[in-house]
Formats: C-alpha cells, structure tokens, sequence
C-alpha cells in the first residue's frame, strides 16, 4: 500500500490535516481498544505519515511487515502505545528516527534496531550481516532513512549484528 498519510491508522485522525485548520487539533483515539494484530500474510507500506498508527497495542505473531518511510521526525514507521509483542514473523521498518519505536517483547527471536547519526539517501542499499558473515538483510529502501528495524523468526538461533553497510 502507498499512503499519502499513515498506512495502517486505527488512531483515527489524519496527520497531514487539523481540525479547523489549527495543527494539533485531530480527534486521535488514544482508547486501549485499538489494536493491531498480524497472524500471517504480507504487508508492504510505503507511507508519508506513521508506516503503522496504532494508539493500542500490536501483536505480530508470523507474516511479513514491512514499512518504508516516513522521512519527517515527527513521524516513524511504527508508532503504537503500550506494548508491540512479536513472537515470529518477519519485520523490517526503515523511517526517520525522530520518533522510531521498536517491538517491546521479542524474545521468541531475533531484533535489531538501528538509528544513524544522519539520514542516508534514498535507494542506498541497507547490508546487515551476523558476526559469524551470515546475511541477515539486503534491503533497498524506497526513502531516505536514519532509523532500521529488523526482526526474523529465527528462534532457535540470536545474531550479533556486527556492521551495517550501504552503498
């Protein structure tokens, strides 16, 4: 999905507009009711706005996620309240680094978060290996970026992600 605001929104409102024209002034949901919950499937972002608003908590428990963008700081590629419980499947979230959050339990399996001391162009390509030289990700991001989130199911078996290279 490419969205000119959020992806996936069940915050309610819409960041690129305000209420009466004044910034600040959208009806966001901030109930425990909103929730999202990823058992399986693939989904692809590309958002201007939040990758995946959520004023709830988020479960990923298999599938694929996979969030490009936002570029501005006051937006990021996962942006949910309370907790974010991955128990397996596949993220990758590339996005700003104003505001990244990443998955709060993920104990099941493998995560890394990322955040660079400046932006890289869009289309750099993102390299990460384990320190044993395992590929873990090669991604070509569709924006610039400052901040990675990756996590595989891969639960018998932790990285140490040694390097991050782009070209």
């Amino acid at each position: 999905m490419t969205a000119s605001d959020d992806g996936i929104n069940d915050a309610g409102g819409n960041d690129a507009s305000a209420l009466g024209g004044r910034p600040g002034r959208n009806p966001f949901n901030t109930s425990a009711s909103c929730t999202l919950t990823v058992r399986g499937g693939y989904i692809f972002i590309d958002a201007n706005g939040d990758g995946l608003d959520i004023n709830g908590p988020i479960t990923m428990s298999g599938g694929t996620v996979i969030v490009n963008g936002p570029t501005e700081n006051m937006n990021c590629a996962i942006d949910g309240s309370g907790s974010f419980e991955l128990t397996s499947g596949v993220l990758i979230a590339v996005s700003s680094a104003g505001m990244a959050q990443v998955p709060t339990n993920s104990l099941s399996q493998s995560s890394a978060a990322l955040r660079l001391g400046s932006a890289v162009p869009a289309g750099a390509l993102v390299h990460i290996e384990s320190t044993d030289g395992e590929d873990l990700l090669t991604f070509l991001p569709t924006k610039a970026y400052q901040s990675i989130v990756l996590s595989t199911a891969e639960p018998s078996r932790r990285h140490d992600v040694r390097r991050l290279r782009w070209r």
